[in-house]
């Protein structure tokens, strides 16, 4: 008899614990995708840094005089190669928001030079900015990623 008295009050607890947990494990599993995410993309933005370096520096110097020319040409080639992965030739950006605008190429001496890029990174779930639900203005929530690669010019 008190084994049935028992089972009978604890009914609905195991219910009662999921609703509580389940929030908190669902934002876990959100924000491991979103770091995951983030990797993914900071990876590619290195790779196709390091992609528009390497073609600048072979396209860069003037013969074997290690004199740098970098033309308007060479300019927009390697910063539509960073952004579309393809030189003079792309029109959808291999990351969500990148432009041109965020490619700055740099000679650094007389023979390196370096590409470097600035990309903000905006999470799935809610955009580039939190809402505070009228405590207060609304912040940014976009994380900066930046790649910067330096070569030597071939």
């Amino acid at each position: 008899m008190k084994l049935q008295a028992w089972k009978s009050g604890q009914r609905g607890t195991a219910a009662v614990e999921l609703a509580i947990a389940l929030p908190f494990l669902l934002f876990l599993l959100l924000a491991i995708g979103e770091v995951g995410r983030a990797i993914v993309q900071y990876n590619e933005l290195t790779k196709a840094t390091r992609d528009a370096a390497r073609y600048l520096a072979d396209h860069a110097a003037i013969g074997s005089t290690d004199v740098i020319n970098i033309d308007a040409e060479l300019d927009r080639a390697t910063r539509e190669l960073l952004v579309y992965g393809k030189p003079l030739a792309g029109t959808t950006p291999i990351l969500p928001g990148l432009d041109i605008s965020d490619v700055t190429i740099v000679v650094v001496d007389d023979v390196h030079v370096r590409v470097d890029v600035d990309y903000n990174y905006a999470p799935t779930i809610g955009g580039v900015t939190m809402p505070m639900f009228g405590t207060g203005p609304a912040f940014d929530i976009a994380i900066p990623l930046r790649a910067s690669v330096a070569m030597r010019a071939l």
